[in-house]
């Protein structure tokens, strides 16, 4: 017997109206989580001067981009949690569910542990790497602050922040994901303007910042979840005697679903870290530039992807509730859907170029705004590129979806690679060159996966 909250939220005969309804909380909550960035890249920007004349915006794009892979590991647990959960939801089965979301809850602390580790222990041979690449090198003050930054910042990976947002969503309650952002946002921009603006602390203080708010976040959410489940209002519930004993067979069924989210998500990830690598030798200027462009891409891209989100909520459910119409309505609105409002982030992201490059101070010069027109067009095509991945871990079907980022990476890589190295080798000035990469790879890859998609889409 389903729940009163996914009977009244899940409703198939109008999936418009569900998908935006189930959509419209998460895309809240996903540009709240990209605020973070903003936030503090653009507070490092105007509060942090180094002694050689630069700003924190030429050390913060380079220091945020292995934190998006190390949260790549985070995705694994929490991803493969919620859907697990919505199926099981969807088939009654509660006490499974709150099981699953007991062993949920422990392998993302042991996938932020893990992932914690690995960046702290990187942190500063990449710093050394990328800041000291090309004729403007770092000092070394600018390389230990991004250090510290990342080492703050893997400390935050034991709080799984959007854990109980995400599982409490799979029950109607979509209200979290706008609440908990909320005041997560206002924690973090209060102490980064207490660390960066009162106490002129350097880029470092920013994830101290994070990580405070982060922890408020993730306690708070935890308590909404018991007052809730304690009301009758949810199934979820957290056992900690569950969490102890490791239910490997589920870890498995946990993985096996959030595997494509992982797959995806690095590709995204790679796709920043590759950017940033071949950017940084071009200077401070394009160092300013790649945090401008970082975290407004992210800003803006975080629109379709929680549509793709919500979709995958829907799309899980009924299919596991046997209602295979509404199954393809969903996977169809959605696309149209990410189309629509992709085109008008781009409208937006073009129109406010000149105050964006200000806003990090970058030069507004001719070249850095054409650069932000080209990536902009990157927003279409990646979103597009986004969606089959969360459609097929939907379905299970690991294979379909592994093809796919397959494709996507390759092409990303030999594009990237290619313009970089032929390029700026006929002209080592004209860096757009190499920026024209960015979207050429992504709709080279839509192309390709193109036919993969629509036979998974009839065999619905």
């Amino acid at each position: 017997m389903k729940t009163k909250e996914n009977k009244q939220v899940f409703d198939h005969n109008n999936v418009w109206k569900t998908l935006m309804k189930v959509s419209f909380p998460i895309v809240i909550m996903q540009v709240m989580f990209s605020l973070f960035t903003v936030v503090d890249s653009l507070m490092v920007s105007h509060y942090v001067k180094y002694s050689n004349g630069t700003t924190g915006s030429a050390v913060i794009g380079l220091a945020v981009t292995p934190i998006y892979i190390a949260y790549v590991f985070m995705t694994l647990a929490i991803v493969g949690n919620s859907l697990n959960y919505t199926k099981l939801i969807a088939k009654g089965k509660y006490d499974e569910a709150r099981h699953s979301a007991s062993q949920g809850y422990a392998f993302s602390i042991m996938m932020g542990l893990i992932a914690g580790i690995l960046l702290a222990s990187t942190a500063y041979p990449y710093m050394r790497w990328v800041g000291t690449s090309g004729d403007e090198k770092l000092t070394g003050e600018q390389i230990w602050d991004g250090t510290l930054y990342i080492i703050i910042f893997s400390v935050s990976l034991l709080f799984p922040e959007d854990f109980f947002i995400s599982t409490l969503r799979t029950e109607g309650k979509g209200g979290a994901s706008i609440l908990f952002p909320v005041i997560s946002i206002a924690f973090n921009t209060f102490f980064n303007w207490l660390f960066m603006g009162v106490f002129n602390y350097g880029i470092w203080s920013a994830s101290l910042a994070l990580l405070i708010s982060i922890f408020v976040s993730t306690v708070g959410s935890h308590i909404y979840a018991i007052y809730l489940r304690r009301k009758g209002k949810v199934q979820l519930e957290i056992s900690f005697r569950s969490m102890i004993k490791t239910d490997w067979k589920l870890i498995k069924t946990l993985s096996s679903y959030g595997i494509v989210a992982v797959a995806r998500s690095f590709a995204f990830s790679l796709n920043s870290w590759l950017i940033a690598v071949l950017i940084s030798p071009f200077g401070n200027d394009w160092r300013s530039w790649l945090t401008a462009l970082s975290t407004t891409f992210n800003l803006f891209a975080q629109v379709a992807y929680g549509i793709h989100l919500g979709a995958s909520t829907l799309i899980t459910y009924w299919y596991n509730a046997d209602k295979k119409k509404a199954t393809k309505d969903v996977i169809r609105q959605s696309l149209y859907a990410t189309v629509g409002v992709q085109i008008i982030m781009i409208s937006i992201m073009c129109g406010i170029a000149p105050y964006i490059l200000r806003a990090y101070n970058v030069p507004n010069e001719e070249v850095f705004r054409n650069a932000i027109y080209i990536v902009s067009i990157s927003l279409l095509f990646s979103s597009i590129n986004g969606f089959p991945p969360f459609m097929y871990s939907s379905f299970k079907d690991v294979k379909s979806a592994m093809i796919h980022i397959s494709i996507w990476i390759a092409l990303i890589l030999t594009f990237q690679l290619s313009f970089y190295f032929g390029f700026n080798a006929v002209d080592p000035n004209n860096h757009l060159f190499y920026i024209m990469s960015l979207p050429i790879g992504l709709a080279s890859s839509v192309l390709v996966n193109t036919p993969l998609f629509i036979n998974k889409y009839k065999s619905i």
